[in-house]
Formats: structure tokens, sequence, C-alpha cells
């Protein structure tokens, strides 16, 4: 695919939430859910893609 990605990328659930984003980096950062809960094909390098999590949270913003 000329100047674009054959996966978009991947979204995780992840359940420990006591990290500071500040001093994260990619060798520290916090185990995700081995399952993707969405998985995005092919993008163009000037794509938006928007995906809808909503149905991934109760009403107290907690995952389902």
């Amino acid at each position: 695919m000329r100047n674009g990605s054959e996966s978009g990328g991947q979204v995780h659930v992840m359940r420990d939430c006591a990290w500071d984003e500040r001093a994260t980096t990619w060798d520290t950062a916090p185990a995700m859910a081995d399952v993707a809960v969405v998985e995005l094909g092919p993008v163009r390098h000037d794509q938006t893609v928007e995906v809808d999590l909503s149905s991934m949270f109760t009403a107290t913003g907690r995952t389902a």
C-alpha cells in the first residue's frame, strides 16, 4: 500500500490504570489484554479513523 499501512492498528483493554503517562516508556508500559477488542484494516497516510468504544464502558466509566 503506497504511503499507508496494511494494518491501522489494534485497540486493547488495559486493566492496570496505576501508571504515570509522563513517566511511562515502551519498556515500562502496563500489560494489555491478549485479545484486541478492535482491529483496524488498511489505512491511507492521510486517513482519519474513528472507533466507537462506547459499548466498552458502563455508566460509571468503568470497562464493561
